[in-house]
């Protein structure tokens, strides 16, 4: 049997992307160590000429093949990411929801060597 696939879904526009990127690569190597397969939209190819719509719609090409979003804990903030969330639900993919203080505690283990275990999940 294969490893879950799970898309990050996060807020993205209007924020600093060095804070983007350490964002993302952190729930990116929490998932990892936890065996998922992961879809980093950062990571994914996009035009960067593109309009906000074209890149949702690489991304969303992505979410469709993945069983799992993990909406990061800053996802309310973000019209993407909502509109990735919805589209999952409706699609009956498990929806994992990160909590500020599981980050915390992610990092900490993460710098520690342990394996990560703490994580809320949902089938909202």
């Amino acid at each position: 049997m294969r490893d879950k696939i799970v898309y990050i879904s996060g807020a993205i526009t209007n924020q600093h992307p060095d804070h983007v990127r350490r964002v993302f690569a952190q729930a990116e190597l929490q998932l990892i160590r936890q065996g998922y397969q992961v879809v980093n939209p950062l990571t994914l190819v996009h035009d960067h000429d593109q309009s906000w719509e074209e890149f949702m719609e690489v991304d969303l090409r992505a979410l469709f093949k993945c069983d799992a979003i993990y909406m990061l804990s800053n996802w309310k903030k973000s019209r993407g990411a909502r509109i990735e969330r919805a589209i999952a639900k409706e699609m009956g993919k498990e929806i994992i929801y990160e909590t500020a203080p599981s980050r915390l505690w992610s990092i900490k283990r993460l710098l520690l060597g342990r394996d990560i275990k703490r994580r809320e999940v949902s089938h909202a």
